[in-house]
């Protein structure tokens, strides 16, 4: 390694060549362990890396889960559109009160009827009875 030369002559005449031989070796081993360390991240960062593989094969499962989520939405809209034929909407509950009001209206008529038809069948049945007549007549003073 050029690094480890150089670094080895500079020291040299300052240090001297015992001292700079083992400063350059220590400097060899530390830098080939820094090495060896940065090579076994690199290969720990790779192996966590996704590769192009790996992304197109979540697109595609990604697409197919996209595709159940649309066709559920689809369905559940179209189940909602359904419902909201079926329900009634407040012109149609308007409408409907206007029909109560209307058969109200009616059965009060009916039962006015009735009543009407009930007094008439009621003087009927007293008319045509014979103690009643005599009953009446005796409570007008009529017959004595």
């Amino acid at each position: 390694m050029p690094g480890t030369i150089e670094l080895y002559n500079i020291m040299k005449g300052r240090l001297g060549e015992e001292i700079s031989s083992a400063i350059a070796e220590r400097f060899e081993e530390v830098a080939s362990d820094a090495r060896i360390e940065y090579k076994g991240d690199l290969t720990a960062i790779r192996s966590e890396m996704a590769t192009k593989a790996d992304i197109a094969e979540l697109r595609t499962e990604f697409r197919g889960e996209f595709k159940k989520v649309d066709s559920e939405f689809k369905r559940v809209d179209g189940e909602l559109k359904a419902i909201r034929l079926e329900m009634a909407t407040k012109a149609d509950i308007a409408e409907l009160k206007g029909e109560f009001k209307r058969v109200d209206g009616e059965f009060k008529a009916i039962r006015l009827e009735m009543k009407l038809y009930f007094l008439i069948l009621l003087f009927v049945i007293l008319a045509t009875n014979p103690k009643t007549i005599d009953l009446v007549a005796k409570l007008l003073g009529v017959v004595k």
